[in-house]
């Protein structure tokens, strides 16, 4: 907001549809430089020039674009601006929002057409890391090819020491990656990168445990690869497990029916799902 009640026409270039922010006014404080203290410039959209056009016609150049009604050259109150901006929100059929919303939805949407240094550049952020924040909306061409759906149909069903009963269908991907996972850890312990067959001999050797349901797709998996021996050898590591507890396979699906005293509670619990 402070940018917008210090905006001088001079700062609006027309020629080249560009907005330079130079300063910042409120206020207590007065003329008191912008965000970041640093000059930035704003590309101006078709809609922003028609809006802006008039508000800076017959105006020099060190005038406000955005003035007081009752004191022309000085600064519009900020109260006033923001009833503006209330009253269009209302008229648009939007939700009441805030200035600083409105900057967030800059941010979303311009990481889908700029690069992040030029929305970091135009957003005034000193650090980079503050404008990866938004790099989730970023549109990836490639996203598809980077994900691979390789059991679609593959589920569990799961009873707790408490008598509930879990189904679960969790269908797994196959997924190519070039920045670290960030999981939600209200849903995940503990990430860490393993080599597939390096993972597998170690499950083969008892050297990594895993949830029953783990042990389901690492089966279905090997299958999948076409590998008979690995794919025997987790049937087998299935098959050791007590028989009130034992896995009963039929094709795609397979159900396992855990205890208290079964391999899945002593394995962290039915919560980890499909994951280790």
């Amino acid at each position: 907001m402070s940018e917008i009640r210090a905006l001088k026409v001079s700062d609006v270039d027309f020629g080249v549809d560009v907005i330079r922010l130079e300063d910042g006014y409120t206020t207590h404080g007065g003329f008191a430089g912008n965000k970041g203290r640093r000059t930035r410039s704003l590309p101006m959209s078709a809609n922003v020039r028609r809006v802006l056009w008039p508000l800076c016609q017959g105006k020099d150049g060190d005038e406000l674009v955005f003035q007081r009604r009752s004191q022309p050259g000085e600064p519009i109150v900020a109260a006033d601006l923001y009833r503006r901006f209330i009253n269009a929100c209302k008229r648009a059929g939007l939700p009441r929002l805030s200035f600083h919303e409105l900057r967030h939805t800059f941010g979303t949407q311009a990481i889908r057409k700029f690069k992040i240094h030029e929305v970091q550049r135009m957003m005034g952020h000193r650090h980079i890391t503050t404008t990866e924040r938004y790099l989730h909306y970023a549109p990836d061409a490639d996203g598809a090819a980077k994900l691979t759906l390789v059991l679609p149909r593959f589920r569990y069903e799961a009873r707790m020491a408490n008598g509930v009963r879990e189904n679960e269908v969790c269908p797994v991907y196959a997924a190519y990656s070039d920045v670290p996972p960030e999981p939600d850890p209200a849903e995940v312990a503990e990430v860490r990168w393993a080599d597939w067959g390096e993972f597998c001999d170690a499950v083969r050797a008892g050297r990594q445990s895993i949830s029953p349901w783990c042990a389901m797709q690492l089966a279905e998996l090997a299958a999948l690869a076409a590998d008979a021996a690995m794919s025997a050898a987790f049937q087998a590591l299935l098959q050791s497990a007590p028989a009130p507890q034992r896995p009963q396979i039929a094709g795609a699906q397979a159900r396992w029916l855990p205890t208290r005293d079964s391999a899945c509670a002593e394995s962290k619990g039915p919560e980890l799902g499909a994951c280790l």
